[in-house]
C-alpha cells in the first residue's frame, strides 16, 4: 500500500497542475496556430514503497487524452499476472497495478505517450520501493542464562537477518535503555539487497546486573507486530561482600552472644568462613556464626573479623563487640587530706559503657559535675564527706571519698591484751590514724628498750599501711615473764608526734570468774523459785482473808499475833538477813569494804571501778569521720567472752598502773588482772538475795495473821 502524500505534497502537486494546464493551453494555442496537437502529463506517477507480497498502484493523465505505455527501468511492461493496466481514453488517465509486488519489482517507473504524430514524451519517474521485514534475530553465543563475572569486561553479539532496508538494533537492561550501546554491520545478502545486521555490545557488568534481563531489539517499518526482541538472563558472578551483625543488637555483660557472618556472593554454594579476633585466627569456628557464652567487659576492645572466600575472591568484615556495663569505680582515693586554705582535688574514676554522668555530692546537695571535683578549704565545714555519683542506664552508684584536715597523728590501741606465760605468740596492735600517713612507728618494750628484731628474735614488727590510717603489729614470741607491762607505741608525722602506752597482763584470773559466775547462777535461780512462792502465797491469803470476813467478821486474833515474832516466816527470813553481818540499808551492800579505798558495792554497781577507761575510744572524731578503735575492748576482753559486762575490765589508767608496779597502791578487793574478787562478791549477791524476798514476799502492810492462824 502506497504512503498517504503529506499536506506540502498536495499543495505542490496543486501548484504544479496549474502550470501544467497553463502550459498545456499555451502549447495547444500554439499547436492549434501550426495545426499541431502535442500531449502532456497533466499526472505523473508517485513514488512509493509497499511491504512485499502487497499490490501498489500507479497512475499518470494526459492532455489531450492519448495512449501511454507503463516503463520498468526504461523496458517496456505488457499487461500480464504481474501486472493490470488500465486506462480511459475521454479522460487521460492511465493506472498500473503491481500484483503481489516481490523483491525483483523493486525500481523506477514512469508513462510514456505513444502519438504517432508526435514526438513521445515521458512522465516523471516513479520509485517504488519494496521493505521487508526481518526474518531473524538472536544472541551469540545463545545461551538462555549468560555467565559473567563482577567487574570483567563482557560482549554480547545481537544478529538480525532478512531486512530490507537494515533494521536498527537497540540493546535494554530490563527496562532501561543501554546508553553504551554497540558496533552495528550492515551485510547485503545477495542482489535482492536483502540486508544481514549484526550488533556487539560491551560492557563491564556489576553485581547489581545479578538476574537481570539483557536483549536486543530490532526495529522495522515491516514489522507490523513491533519489533523482533531476544534476551538472555545474567548470571553475574561475584566475591563475597560481608556485613557482621549481632545478636542481640544491644549487649549486656553476662549476655549470651551470637555474631552471624553475613555474606552476599555468588556463587554462594561453596562459600568459605574463617573468623579472626584481634587478628589472631580462631581455629575452632568455620561456619557464618561466632557463639560467645557470657560476653564479658573485656570483650569489648575485642574486633572479630570475619572472611568469606568463594572461587571469585574474597571478602572481609569487622566488628567491635560493645559490651555494656554498670559503673564501677577504680584508682579512687578513699582520703583526701588538705589543709585550711590549700586547694584539693577530689577525682570521681568511672569504669562504665555507655558512659556515666557524674555529680559530686556532700549532705545530700549537689557540689560540682565534673570529673574532678575542685575544693578551696576556708573552714572546718569544707571537710568531710563527699560522694560521688555515677548514673548510667544501667544504674546508679555511689563512692565516697572523705577529706580530712592534715593534723599529728592519733593512735588508738586495745585497751589490754593478754597472755600466758610460755605461749607461743602474742599480738599487739597499735592504729596511728591522720593524715599525712606516718612516717615510721616504734615500738618500746616494759624495760624502756627499742623493739628490734636484730637485738630480740623473738620479737616482731609488721607494718601495714592504708588510705588514712597505719597499723603497726607486735609480735612476741615464746611468752615470759618479763614481756608482761607496758609497751609504747610512739609515732610521728610532719605535724607531730604521738604515742600510746598498752598493758600487757597475765591471764591468771580464769577460774574465779567461772566461779563467781557460778555462784550468780544460782542465786539467779533462788530468787525465781522464791517469788513464785510468794505470789501463790499471797494469792491464798486474799482469798482466805475474804471468806474469813464474810464469816464471822472478827479481827481479835489480829491482835495477838505478833507480825515480826521470829516463828513467823518474816522472822525467819529476818534471822537470815541479820546473819549476813551486815546490812543492806538504801539498797548498799556495805558488807564488802574496799578498804582504804572507799569503793563498796554500790560503787560497783554504778561503774566505779579502780581503773577509768581510756578517753576518746568508741567516739566518732567530728572532724576527720574516722572511729576510734574501742572495738578492741570488745575483741580483747575475756570478760565479753564469759559474759560478763565489759566495765568489769576497763583499761587502767597511766597512773594506776605505775602505782601498781611500784606497790604503793592501796589494798583493794580487786584481783590484779583487773576483776573484783569472787567471795566478797559472792557475799553481797547473797544480801541482795536476801533484801530481795524480804521486799517482795513479806510486806508488812498484808494481812500476815490469817496465815499465821492456819
Amino acid at each position: 500500500m502506497a504512503a498517504a502524500p503529506s499536506r506540502e505534497a498536495i499543495g505542490c502537486r496543486t501548484w504544479t497542475r496549474m502550470l501544467t494546464h497553463t502550459t498545456i493551453f499555451l502549447l495547444a494555442f500554439l499547436s492549434g496556430s501550426n495545426g499541431q496537437n502535442a500531449p502532456v502529463f497533466v499526472i505523473d506517477p508517485q513514488s512509493t514503497t509497499a511491504r512485499l507480497g502487497e499490490n501498489v498502484s500507479l497512475k499518470c493523465k494526459t492532455a489531450p487524452p492519448t495512449e501511454v505505455l507503463w516503463m520498468y527501468d526504461n523496458l517496456p511492461i505488457v499487461s500480464n499476472t504481474s501486472y493490470e493496466i488500465r486506462s480511459d481514453e475521454v479522460s487521460g488517465e492511465h493506472e498500473i497495478i503491481i500484483k503481489g509486488i516481490s523483491m525483483r519489482r523493486d525500481g523506477p517507473y514512469r508513462c510514456r505517450t505513444q502519438d504517432t504524430t508526435t514526438k513521445p514524451v515521458n512522465s516523471q519517474s516513479a520509485q517504488v520501493t519494496v521493505i521487508v521485514a526481518p526474518s531473524d534475530i538472536k544472541l551469540l553465543p545463545f545461551n538462555p542464562s549468560t555467565v559473567v563475572q563482577e567487574n570483567m569486561e563482557t560482549s554480547l553479539t545481537c544478529r538480525v537477518s532478512g531486512g530490507k532496508p537494515a533494521p536498527h538494533i537497540e540493546w535494554f537492561k530490563d527496562q532501561d535503555r543501554m546508553e553504551t550501546g554497540g558496533e552495528t554491520q550492515v551485510e547485503p545478502s545477495d542482489e535482492t539487497r536483502i540486508e544481514n545486521v549484526t550488533s556487539t555490545l560491551k560492557w563491564t557488568p556489576t553485581r547489581g546486573d545479578h538476574e537481570k534481563h539483557v536483549y536486543c531489539t530490532a526495529s522495522h517499518q515491516a514489522l507490523l507486530d513491533g519489533p523482533l526482541r531476544a534476551e538472555t538472563l545474567l548470571n553475574v558472578e561475584f566475591a563475597p561482600s560481608v556485613k557482621i551483625v549481632s545478636v542481640p543488637e544491644t549487649v549486656k555483660e553476662g549476655d549470651a552472644v551470637t555474631l552471624q557472618c553475613l555474606a552476599d556472593a555468588n556463587p554462594y554454594i561453596d562459600l568459605k568462613f574463617r573468623w579472626t579476633k584481634n587478628g589472631l585466627p580462631m581455629t575452632d569456628v568455620f561456619s557464618g556464626s561466632l557463639h560467645i557464652d557470657a560476653a564479658q567487659r573485656s570483650e569489648r576492645p575485642a574486633v572479630y573479623s570475619c572472611e568469606a572466600t568463594n572461587k571469585v575472591g574474597t571478602g572481609t568484615a569487622s566488628y567491635s563487640l560493645d559490651v555494656h556495663y554498670p559503673a564501677s569505680f577504680f584508682s579512687m582515693p578513699e582520703v583526701v587530706g588538705a589543709d585550711v586554705h590549700q586547694e584539693a582535688f577530689l577525682n570521681c574514676n568511672v569504669d562504665s559503657n555507655p558512659k556515666a554522668d557524674i555529680t559530686w555530692e556532700k549532705a545530700g546537695q549537689v557540689v560540682g559535675r565534673e570529673a574532678t571535683l575542685q575544693i578551696r578549704t576556708q573552714s572546718d565545714r569544707d571537710f568531710g564527706v563527699y560522694q560521688c555519683v555515677a548514673t548510667t542506664r544501667l544504674g546508679q552508684v555511689r563512692k565516697e571519698v572523705k577529706l580530712l584536715q592534715k593534723g599529728p597523728p592519733f593512735i588508738s590501741a586495745e585497751a589490754s591484751v593478754y597472755a600466758e606465760q610460755k605461749q607461743s605468740s602474742v599480738q599487739i596492735k597499735c592504729v596511728s590514724n591522720g593524715l599525712p600517713l606516718v612516717h615510721s612507728v616504734r615500738w618500746t618494750t616494759p624495760q624502756g628498750r627499742l623493739v628490734n628484731p636484730y637485738v630480740d628474735p623473738r620479737m616482731e614488727v609488721s607494718q601495714e599501711a592504708l588510705a588514712d590510717r597505719v597499723i603497726s603489729k607486735l609480735t612476741i614470741k615464746d611468752v615470759r615473764k618479763e614481756d608482761f607491762g607496758l609497751y609504747n607505741c610512739s609515732a610521728n608525722n610532719a605535724y607531730g608526734l604521738n604515742e600510746r602506752l598498752i598493758p600487757l597482763k597475765e591471764t591468771d584470773w580464769l577460774m574465779p570468774i567461772i566461779v563467781g559466775s557460778a555462784c550468780g547462777g544460782v542465786a539467779l535461780l533462788i530468787i525465781l523459785v522464791v517469788s513464785a512462792v510468794c505470789c501463790f502465797t499471797r494469792c491464798r491469803t486474799h482469798n482466805r482473808l475474804k471468806q474469813a470476813s464474810d464469816t464471822s467478821g472478827s479481827t481479835a486474833a489480829s491482835d495477838d499475833l505478833d507480825h515480826k515474832s521470829a516463828n513467823g516466816p518474816h522472822g525467819v527470813l529476818h534471822g537470815m538477813y541479820n546473819a549476813s553481818n551486815d546490812s543492806l540499808a538504801d539498797g548498799k551492800c556495805n558488807g564488802w569494804n574496799s578498804g582504804t579505798t572507799g569503793r563498796t558495792t554500790n560503787g560497783l554497781l554504778n561503774g566505779v571501778h579502780p581503773y577509768t577507761i581510756q578517753e576518746g575510744y568508741g567516739r566518732k572524731d567530728p572532724q576527720n569521720y574516722y572511729t576510734r578503735y574501742a572495738d578492741y575492748e570488745q575483741e580483747y576482753n575475756p570478760n565479753s567472752f564469759l559474759g560478763l559486762p565489759v566495765m568489769y575490765t576497763p583499761t587502767m589508767s597511766m597512773e594506776g598502773m605505775q602505782a601498781e608496779q611500784e606497790g604503793s597502791r592501796d589494798p583493794s578487793p580487786y584481783h590484779a588482772s583487773g576483776l573484783p574478787k569472787v567471795e566478797p562478791f559472792h557475799k553481797c549477791l547473797m544480801e541482795m538475795t536476801l533484801r530481795f524476798m524480804s521486799d517482795r514476799c513479806l510486806d508488812p502492810s498484808h494481812e500476815v495473821t490469817h496465815l499465821a492462824k492456819e
